[in-house]
């Protein structure tokens, strides 16, 4: 009976065609998604590699310009004393302020009104926080 089914369905060869068929099928759809994976894959690595090389030169040219500014911005006295000058000024008032209220010395020294205050303040932090970075790139510029 068995023999007689596959007589009538044209013998193995029939049944082994239609199998590899099917196989193959599956087989290039499997890899047609691989390749499309592997594809977009490439692309997006290739975009981001492209992005990030641009980023790279703006940076670098960010990074010359502001050093040139530095540079520029120490060339002339006035501008290489400016802002130490406020900062050491405000250093001293902010100093006295502290040491008279906490009775060190016998003289009144008024704080600034509410703005400046804080301004000062902030100049004096600024001055700090700020300066060690731009001598670093002074000295990195004259390299």
């Amino acid at each position: 009976m068995f023999t007689a089914i596959l007589g009538a369905l044209g013998g193995i060869p029939a049944i082994l065609n239609g199998v590899t068929g099917l196989v193959k099928g599956f087989t290039d759809l499997a890899t047609a998604k691989v390749q499309a994976a592997r594809d977009q894959e490439l692309a997006r690595i290739k975009s981001g590699e492209a992005v990030s090389l641009k980023e790279e030169d703006t940076h670098a040219v960010i990074s010359g310009l502001q050093q040139a500014i530095i540079i520029a911005d120490q060339q002339w006295w006035v501008t290489r004393w400016i802002r130490p000058g406020f900062a050491y000024i405000s250093m001293a008032h902010y100093g006295a302020v502290t040491m008279a209220s906490m009775g060190w010395i016998s003289a009144t020294i008024h704080a600034l009104p509410y703005p400046l205050d804080y301004i000062e303040a902030g100049i004096i932090g600024t001055y700090f926080l700020l300066r060690p970075f731009e001598k670093r790139r002074v000295i990195e510029a004259k390299k």
